[in-house]
């Protein structure tokens, strides 16, 4: 694996309480489409092709169910999505708790989004904006609302933000290093752990 390579892979984790749209969310930034009904409590693997600034980038999406997530998928990510839902305050909570985790494992070497869902359900909020605001204050986080189900376009700007943003730690860091495993191995070896089936898209 080369530099430019080393550059252009970035791994990411999707994490949040159960029935907080992750893979929806997934879904919808992959293929513009919205599907609303998945198999609950599977981990799926994606692998995606971003053109920003000119650069090729190579995507590796790890969907996480809510119990199955490791440390290891932690240290392994470049950036970590975690979702709650405005319509289920528990969720805000479980959204803390990993930010928590994430904090402990990674130390702030992540780009963290925090992303509330189901914004089509305004009008049944149990969770405010500002709150979800200051969570993401909290842990250093890039706070979006947005709703998979009514426009993909929000969407598609939350994911394309992470990206820049990962790219830009990685040149500022000065992480461009050739290291014995390549990240596509590593995140094999993660897959493995996990009993999931995999999608390309």
């Amino acid at each position: 694996m080369g530099v430019i390579d080393s550059v252009n892979n970035f791994r990411v984790v999707i994490l949040g309480a159960h029935q907080t749209g992750k893979t929806a969310l997934v879904v919808r930034y992959l293929t513009g489409r919205f599907i609303g009904d998945y198999a609950s409590g599977m981990d799926t693997a994606y692998q995606h092709q971003e053109e920003i600034a000119n650069q090729q980038v190579s995507l590796q999406i790890l969907d996480t169910s809510e119990k199955k997530y490791s440390k290891a998928a932690l240290a392994w990510a470049d950036g970590v999505i975690v979702t709650y839902s405005i319509v289920d305050r528990s969720s805000l909570q479980k959204a803390k708790e990993i930010l928590e985790e994430v904090e402990k494992i990674n130390n702030r070497k992540v780009i963290l989004f925090l992303v509330a869902t189901k914004a089509e359900l305004n009008q049944y909020r149990t969770v405010l904006r500002y709150e979800g605001e200051l969570l993401a204050r909290e842990y250093g986080a890039t706070h979006f609302e947005l709703s998979s189900f009514l426009d993909y376009k929000p969407v598609k700007r939350a994911f394309i933000k992470l990206v820049r943003k990962m790219m830009d730690r990685r040149i500022k860091n000065d992480k461009i290093v050739v290291t014995g495993k390549s990240p596509t191995m590593v995140f094999r070896k993660l897959l493995n752990k996990y009993e999931k089936r995999s999608s390309t898209i």
